[in-house]
């Protein structure tokens, strides 16, 4: 198994992960591609109230669905469901289109990637878990209970797991820990999972330190039941209107609860995502003549009967968003790029090179002070005119480093 980030992850992510997953899942019918605004997946997944409307939780949300956006898993033993074999996959998770504009009420778009989301809908009775419970649990402990999840969906308990791989294939222990230490997290975490009855102790076990059995020197073995909890985790709370992902943009707009109800009723999901957007965003640049909702109910209608299409001022924004998206992207990775290849130069300099820098930089150094330069002056000069030349003489090597390589891969 690897998992290769460019932006790298934090342990919140995992949360924004599933918590996506599992609410896109939750819609009466499932779809790869989900449309909700930040207010209301923050608001569905506890992380604010139906009273707070922080900008911080906004903006570490967008960092996170970033992150997540550029972060790929590889398995070359992985369990499909949906063909009952294990096979070698590769898949990202999602891709998005968030408004440029961080003020604006139009709902955030996420596209799943289709493997991962095949895979998720196959597992999806064990995807639906508790929100609350698990943003309540530690890092480990929630992959833990994740974990549990997949096999208490079948069983009545887990299988006897060895500790050292549990602990560090599985909820990202460091391999540097001693086996004493990896026992004593997983401790921690059964603990947790017991404070919230999702596991109980097995006939003859009193503690948590009765949940783990040693078979031999160095090889512990942990084996957990379900407990009387597990299964009120599944029950699904009932539904109301402003569970839909649609109920945000349609307040915007400015209808009231009732006529959101009959909305979602009387057409179908994706012409209401689609003509919320191009209400929100008409009534943001201004080119709303009439009230929002009379316009949202005049152009949904129409469009209902298939008179009337999209606009193409509404088309160019979406690919106005996506090009400038591109540019941003484009420009951190070309900043990482060089903020790497400094890194890496610096380095190079502290090799063999290190005397011949020296040399050049001095000898530079002395032609400028003879030349008429001041001391600091000419010392400021030479640095940066060698380290330029030597910059330059690392970035040719490596390119045809680079390119000697892949004439070899290509000759084998």
């Amino acid at each position: 198994m690897k998992v290769a980030s460019v932006h790298g992850m934090t342990a919140a992510d995992e949360l924004y992960l599933w918590g996506l997953i599992g609410l896109a899942l939750s819609q009466p019918e499932p779809k790869s591609e989900f449309m909700a605004t930040p207010y209301w997946i923050l608001r569905q997944l506890g992380i604010i109230d139906t009273q707070k409307k922080g900008g911080f939780e906004f903006e570490q949300f967008r960092q996170g669905i970033r992150r997540l956006a550029g972060t790929r898993y590889e398995n070359t033993a992985f369990y499909d469901p949906v063909r009952g074999e294990h096979r070698d996959v590769s898949f990202g998770f999602l891709n998005y289109s968030l408004p440029s504009e961080k003020a604006s009420s139009r709902a955030w778009h996420f596209a799943w990637d289709a493997i991962f989301f095949d895979l998720c809908r196959a597992n999806r009775g064990s995807m639906r878990f508790d929100m609350g419970t698990y943003r309540e649990l530690s890092p480990a402990a929630r992959r833990l209970y994740l974990l549990l999840k997949k096999i208490f969906w079948r069983n009545d308990h887990s299988p006897a797991m060895e500790i050292r791989h549990l602990g560090i294939d599985v909820l990202g222990f460091s391999p540097s820990l001693e086996t004493k230490s990896i026992k004593r997290k997983l401790g921690r975490c059964v603990e947790e999972l017991l404070d919230h009855q999702i596991v109980q102790m097995g006939l003859g076990q009193s503690r948590v330190q009765d949940c783990f059995a040693k078979r031999q020197k160095g090889l512990h073995m942990l084996q957990l039941y379900r407990g009387d909890g597990f299964d009120r985790q599944s029950v699904s709370r009932t539904s109301s209107v402003e569970d839909s992902p649609l109920y945000d943009p349609l307040v915007s707009i400015g209808f009231d609860k009732g006529t959101i109800a009959r909305l979602l009723q009387k057409h179908p999901v994706k012409l209401i995502e689609q003509w919320a957007d191009i209400t929100l965003a008409a009534q943001e640049r201004g080119l709303i003549q009439t009230s929002p909702p009379a316009y949202f109910q005049y152009y949904i209608q129409k469009a209902a009967k298939r008179e009337t299409t999209p606009p193409d001022w509404w088309h160019d924004l979406q690919k106005q968003q996506r090009q400038a998206e591109w540019e941003q992207e484009r420009a951190k990775q070309t900043i990482q790029t060089e903020d790497r290849e400094q890194v890496e130069f610096d380095e190079y300099l502290k090799t063999e090179v290190k005397d011949a820098f020296e040399r050049v930089m001095q000898k530079l150094s002395r032609e400028l002070m003879e030349a008429g330069k001041d001391d600091r002056e000419a010392r400021e000069i030479a640095a940066y005119q060698t380290r330029l030349h030597f910059l330059n003489k690392y970035r040719r090597g490596r390119s045809s480093s680079e390119n000697w390589s892949q004439s070899g891969d290509l000759l084998g």
